[in-house]
């Protein structure tokens, strides 16, 4: 089954996938996408008007997001090819939520600022609930997942002490419709 926000009448709204059969949402039902998984796993879902994909506007799975943490250098394959450490414990930088687009919405770079823009795949995953300090995360905690382009500006992260304004321009995460 896949989750999915997508562009109707101009407005965003949630889309629901399970083989070939496909739901929409209605219109008053909320642009998030942790209301949509609680819709399907409820059950309420199954009362949403069936549609036809064709032809639709796919947008960022998540809108609004509240706080991104990336992990940097966690493949041994690519941090061997970029010739820096792997480190010891995660390297882990935030993203801004503006970074986040639609798959199919242009990556727009910033050429007056970087000269130097790379790309590389993620996945991504989406954290159903509050926690870290004394609740840490776990498997159960992952309410979904996609994958991301994760767009960076090589010149201006490196260039910095922090990775995040290389990797946070705005449009820097297409991101797939959702999972």
């Amino acid at each position: 089954m896949r989750i999915a926000r997508v562009l109707i009448d101009g407005r965003p709204r949630i889309l629901v996938q399970d083989g070939a059969s496909a739901r929409l949402a209605p219109a008053d039902h909320p642009d998030d996408a942790l209301a949509a998984i609680e819709s399907v796993r409820t059950g309420a879902a199954a009362g949403w008007t069936e549609t036809e994909i064709g032809e639709v506007e796919f947008l960022a799975p998540v809108a609004g997001a509240g706080k991104m943490i990336a992990v940097g250098l966690n493949y041994v394959d690519h941090t061997a090819e970029t010739g820096i450490t792997q480190p010891e414990r995660p390297l882990t930088f935030a993203k801004y939520p503006t970074s986040i687009t639609g798959p199919t919405a242009d990556v727009v770079v910033p050429d007056h600022v970087t000269q130097g823009v790379d790309f590389e795949a993620e996945l991504t995953l989406l954290i159903g609930r509050r926690c870290g300090g004394s609740t840490p995360a776990t498997l159960d905690d992952v309410a979904a997942y996609t994958v991301a382009n994760d767009v960076s500006a090589r010149d201006v992260q490196f260039g910095d002490v922090q990775w995040t304004r290389g990797k946070s321009f705005d449009t820097f995460t297409p991101s797939d419709p959702g999972s």
